[in-house]
């Protein structure tokens, strides 16, 4: 279900309590470094983003850590720097009139000689230096990473080595997760580029040094930076790369070391909103005492992050770089990188398994003793699992592995291999017998000659179909798969390449193939495996699916963590991923909700692929974080089908691409933050039409009442329409009395009679110069109807009154005093409590006075609309 926002203005009363208490946006980490530790150690960290203030608490999934907030920092703006100087100005001249004189004769050079003056006070000084300090630290870092929230993390020696997210809880609710590292090595980490900043900015040569807000606030003088730092092995060095540095790291080897060396960086932040290519591409070079390359690498196969296996040629000081592949820098590059001579998994086989089976799993990689792993493949359906929870403490790429319900056969070529030793020396993989495949089957393969082509034979009745999918990038491999469909005198009659999937997020080139076949007679087929990049390993694994086309969804949501304030409404996505031609509704519905809460919207109509969906808290609710699932049920062949959604951020790429994100759990969390003052007691929605589908006519428009308001202090705010479609807005948004209104039209050309969709009221206002979202409506159900229809409304209730006229005469002044009223919005024109009467016409309130009210609904009038 895809929304179209459309957006109309009201200026109407509330508290003057809500433009402080106003629902910010929530916070927001850009990076965490260093970005993990050793169990067992205490270690300082930073964590850089924005909306920050007030924050209290730092939350690690996964058990076994705490966190303890020692400081917040939020920079200052650009303008504070050029407020304070003007500030002090002015003070000066207050208490020394016979400058100001001074200061108009020298004309130009007036400015720089009162700034001077202001120098001369050591107070001064000192308070310019801590306001150019401050924006110092914005400057450096950027508006997105320009907040910090120092912490002290303890990790227990008990906890277990493993991938967590941490988390910023503040008033206005929880952060975006960002992945933390739990290891069981040694760690180092540089001094973070908040610490050097604030190093340059309390340096003697710069204290005070204001010259422009817009560029040499960053040509402080800068202290000497140490260019290298030493390494006993194994380590994880944790760093930054700023500046456009190369961090060094040296360690003494010895002959015949094989050592790993292994970078962390996308796999930390996956992906970048404005870096091209969007994430921080490390390189990573290996020399020797001399200076001399030993070793190179940038990317490992498919993977952005550096990867290689050293093995040492002398005994001797050797030394390791790392920087950005095409020398870029950012607060946000940050790496874990491991080195040593370690065990490093690399890539398992096969990449998957039949569900309730207990099976050896071969292992790649370096330094391995163990050549298998024996794994539990307990989880039923098709879902993916990691190898790695069964690898305890051993240093590993990301594993996943896909778990299925049917039965599994391997390739003639692995065959082969087990046949012949465990090797395929000698062995002309391309003439082997194809392996035979039954519908439904799993197969599982490897490239590992250059030039390889893998057979499968099948039989298929006439006109009957079946879906033949690789599954191979999408599960860690480097394979880019190609696939061929040929009958018996080997007549090519399907070919697949590559095909998109965006239910994987962390894939960014979709190698996989996939393709529906219809057999033309009955008879026996042969599938063709092949590799178009021309490499091949032990790690260029697939898994080959063939099956009856079945119909099949897949569900994430959006965001992970869900913030909502007592008695609010909150909105956030569920993205849908139809499979196999499946096209029915699915029904949407949450699990662990607490009773008083309520789900609106919770449904992707047919041939929709998505739906904005609203939760609602009850008043009463207190503050918490709690899990919960959102589930779709859906009927497909007669049956029943659940599947639960997972839980996702929408993380933009490279100024464009967009991906679903896989986060830990979906979390709620109740905030402290209000929206419109302490008690929440200025507006109240009424949702009784929630139960109702909304007429809204074709042509005209059609008014609503959506709640009460009880407050005062006038103040602008904007009502944003979402409907699927986009065919509808919102032409009034008007206060008359106490009530609220809307007034909702349809685009004639956009709509249709007799079409239905939902949509969502939210609400935003104005604080400084962005608008903040304040409130949010539960979503509505509408249908399109020939002919306007009278106003929604109780029984007991009378019509709603017209909305406000346009008045556009200015206010007389009486007795030389100024008139109360104000023209906020161009439009409307409060009043005084005097003119009562006329504020029920003119639908505003004066920005100091109570808001009247009036004591007997007005009878229908011809509204603008009529």
């Amino acid at each position: 279900m895809k929304f179209i926002v459309k957006t109309t203005f009201c200026c109407f009363a509330i508290f003057a309590a809500f433009f402080a208490e106003a629902q910010q946006t929530s916070p927001n980490i850009a990076y965490v470094y260093p970005a993990g530790g050793q169990r067992g150690s205490t270690f300082k960290a930073i964590i850089g983003g924005r909306n920050f203030t007030g924050a209290e608490r730092v939350i690690v999934t996964g058990g076994g850590v705490s966190v303890k907030v020692k400081e917040i920092t939020v920079p200052a703006q650009q303008n504070d720097v050029p407020a304070l100087l003007n500030k002090l100005e002015k003070e000066y001249i207050l208490l020394h009139p016979e400058v100001k004189e001074e200061v108009q004769k020298l004309g130009n050079e007036g400015q720089a000689f009162l700034r001077k003056k202001i120098r001369s006070s050591p107070e001064n000084v000192e308070a310019i230096a801590a306001v150019e300090a401050s924006y110092f630290l914005r400057r450096l870092s950027g508006d997105a990473m320009a907040e910090t929230v120092e912490v002290e993390i303890t990790i227990d020696e008990s906890a277990d080595v493993s991938e967590r997210n941490i988390m910023v809880l503040t008033p206005q609710g929880l952060s975006n997760p960002v992945k933390f590292m739990v290891g069981a090595l040694p760690e180092v980490a540089e001094d973070s580029l908040r610490e050097v900043a604030r190093e340059r900015a309390s340096f003697k040569k710069n204290k005070g040094r204001w010259l422009h807000v817009y560029t040499q606030v960053l040509s402080y003088v800068l202290p000497s930076k140490k260019t290298e730092t030493h390494v006993d092995l194994p380590v994880v060095a944790n760093g930054q790369i700023t500046e456009a540095n190369t961090d060094t790291y040296s360690f003494d080897a010895k002959k015949g070391q094989k050592i790993v060396f292994s970078v962390q960086a996308q796999t930390l932040i996956p992906y970048i909103s404005d870096a091209v290519p969007g994430w921080f591409q490390p390189v990573i070079i290996v020399r020797n005492s001399k200076g001399e390359e030993m070793a190179y690498n940038d990317d490992f196969y498919h993977h952005p992050d550096s990867l290689l296996l050293f093995e040492v040629p002398a005994d001797g000081k050797y030394s390791v770089e790392i920087y950005d592949a095409i020398y870029r820098s950012r607060e946000d590059f940050v790496y874990r990188l491991t080195i040593g001579e370690i065990p490093f998994v690399t890539g398992i086989f096969p990449l998957g398994g039949k569900t309730g089976s207990v099976d050896n799993f071969e292992l790649s990689g370096y330094n391995l003793e163990a050549g298998t792993i024996q794994i539990n493949m307990e989880d039923a359906g098709i879902s993916t699992k990691y190898a790695e929870n069964s690898l305890k403490d051993t240093a590993h790429m990301r594993l996943p592995m896909m778990v299925s319900s049917v039965d599994e056969i391997v390739s003639a070529a692995e065959t082969e291999k087990l046949r012949n030793g465990g090797t395929l020396d000698g062995v002309d993989v391309n003439s082997l017998k194809p392996a035979e495949l039954k519908i439904p089957n799993f197969a599982n393969g490897r490239i590992v000659k250059k030039g390889q082509v893998d057979s499968y034979k099948f039989e298929l009745e006439k006109g009957k179909k079946a879906v033949i999918e690789i599954f191979a990038r999408r599960l860690g491999s480097p394979l880019d798969s190609f696939i061929t469909v040929s009958d018996e005198g080997g007549k090519v009659l399907a070919q697949s390449d590559d095909v998109e999937d965006f239910s994987y997020g962390l894939v960014t080139h979709h190698a996989d193939s996939r393709l529906e076949f219809t057999s033309p007679k009955s008879g026996s087929y042969v599938i063709r495996v092949y590799d178009t990049s021309g490499t091949a390993s032990e790690l260029h694994a697939y898994r080959l699916y063939i099956g009856e086309p079945a119909e099949d969804f897949e569900l994430r949501t959006v965001p992970a963590n869900i913030n909502i304030a007592p008695g609010d409404s909150t909105v956030f996505n569920v993205h849908l991923f139809r499979k196999n031609g499946f096209d029915s509704p699915v029904i949407l519905s949450a699990k662990n909700l607490p009773q008083g809460w309520a789900l609106s919207g919770g449904v992707i109509g047919k041939g929709k692929d998505s739906a904005r969906v609203t939760l609602t808290a009850p008043e009463s609710e207190q503050r918490k974080i709690f899990p919960i699932q959102i589930v779709g049920n859906a009927v497909i062949g007669g049956k029943n089908v659940s599947r639960v959604s997972i839980p996702c951020e929408d993380m933009m790429q490279a100024f464009y691409y967009r991906h679903y994100v896989p986060a830990a759990q979906q979390n709620v969390c109740v905030n402290t933050a209000k929206i419109f003052g302490k008690r929440y007691d200025s507006l109240k929605f009424e949702t009784d039409y929630l139960d109702k589908t909304l007429q809204i006519p074709i042509e005209g428009g059609k008014t609503f009442k959506i709640g009460r308001l009880n407050g005062k202090v006038a103040w602008n705010v904007k009502c944003n329409i979402e409907s699927e479609n986009g065919n509808l807005k919102v032409s009034k948004f008007y206060v008359s009395g106490n009530r609220m209104y809307v007034i909702i039209n349809a685009d004639p050309e956009k709509s249709k009679v007799g079409e239905m969709g939902r949509f969502i009221l939210s609400f935003i206002a104005k604080k400084g110069r962005d608008f903040v979202q304040i409130a949010s409506m539960p979503s509505w159900e509408y249908r399109i109807v020939a002919k306007q229809l009278n106003a929604d409304k109780s029984p007991d209730e009378p019509p709603p009154p017209p909305p406000p006229k346009e008045n556009n005469k200015k206010p007389k002044k009486k007795g030389g005093k100024k008139p109360s009223a104000v023209k906020p919005d161009g439009k409307s024109v409060a009043a005084t409590e005097k003119n009562a009467s006329e504020t029920q016409k003119n639908a505003v309130s004066s920005t100091k006075k109570e808001l009247p009210q009036t004591p007997k609904t007005p009878r229908k009038a011809k509204s603008e609309d009529q």
